[in-house]
């Protein structure tokens, strides 16, 4: 619940800094009464995120996505603003939001090179002090790392 992260940074001194949420849709605005209703309930977490960033805090929210129908049955091809489960409250309450992309869903480049084979996308989908821009990685599996790579 974002009232015991809240609770934590307090405790211990943590000022300015940066939060890492991950599964956005789970989180609970508080321990003791949160209520049934869980558009609402995801409304006041991101309001309530959106405060801790105007006071100076980093925020990194990371979303489910529902799959995609192919194929083979269900997949991540072809996610999209969309596919955020939740999606009109965090794309509205977002600064930003990016979308990483991997095999033949990555977006082309600006170049006609070949892509390389452990080559995925982030891809900005949204944002609201700048540009959309895809940013082309290299995923390094062994490590679970990414790099940048170069284009």
């Amino acid at each position: 619940a974002l009232d015991c992260i809240q609770a934590t940074f307090g405790e211990h001194g943590a000022g300015a800094g940066l939060l890492v949420i991950d599964y956005l849709q789970r989180l609970r605005l508080n321990s003791q009464d949160s209520g049934d209703d869980r558009r609402v309930e995801l409304e006041n977490v991101m309001s309530a995120m959106r405060g801790l960033a105007d006071a100076g805090l980093g925020v990194i929210g990371i979303s489910a996505v529902a799959r995609q129908k192919g194929q083979g049955g269900s997949d991540y091809a072809g996610i999209s603003l969309a596919s955020l489960r939740g999606s009109s409250e965090l794309e509205y309450g977002a600064d930003s939001i990016w979308l990483l992309h991997t095999g033949s869903e990555t977006p082309k480049l600006d170049n006609d090179k070949p892509h390389p084979e452990n080559m995925v996308v982030l891809g900005c989908a949204a944002n609201r002090h700048g540009d959309a821009v895809n940013i082309p990685l290299l995923f390094d599996k062994q490590r679970m790392t990414f790099h940048v790579l170069e284009v």
